[in-house]
């Protein structure tokens, strides 16, 4: 993680983006591509070398990294690009930029939108069956939550409500 005191630097300087050892900040890797308007060769190199770019666990993408890989999407690339993630799962940021997507994964609606307005085809409903959790259990989420999901096991798990546990 950068220094606090790297926050007070201008974004056109190097020390808020690397370290003294010339390493890059994780969080601030996509700032440093944006900054640099290195998008178009990033795109360019991808696109020489994949067919296809994967990204799992893409609920936790936050920040200006959401935001690049936004910028990615192109549909006259040669490049596909495909993200899964499950929205209800977000526990982690991938970069914290201050107010940069701060409300991002307030409002499934919005984001959605968000998805959509940066050229992906949303679907939700291919992944909406679990293998992990019992009917009951998908009952329970359903119920209490409002999150639709299906289980494909046909056994049965006791559960029991929180407020029951003393």
């Amino acid at each position: 993680m950068p220094p606090q005191c790297t926050l007070k630097l201008s974004r056109s300087d190097d020390r808020y983006y690397f370290d003294s050892a010339r390493r890059v900040y994780h969080n601030r890797l996509a700032k440093l591509i944006e900054a640099r308007g290195a998008l178009g060769m990033l795109r360019d190199r991808l696109e020489k070398y994949y067919d296809f770019m994967l990204i799992d666990e893409f609920q936790d993408f936050a920040g200006h990294d959401f935001n690049l890989v936004g910028d990615l999407v192109n549909p006259g690339m040669g490049l596909h690009m495909y993200a899964v993630g499950d929205f209800y799962q977000h526990t982690f940021d991938t970069s914290r930029d201050g107010n940069v997507n701060s409300g991002l994964h307030d409002d499934l609606t919005k984001y959605k939108a968000r998805l959509g307005a940066a050229g992906f085809d949303v679907d939700s409903s291919s992944f909406t069956k679990s293998y992990r959790c019992s009917p009951s259990v998908c009952r329970y989420v359903r119920e209490r939550l409002g999150i639709e999901i299906e289980s494909h096991r046909d056994d049965e798990t006791t559960v029991v409500p929180v407020e029951t546990i003393h």
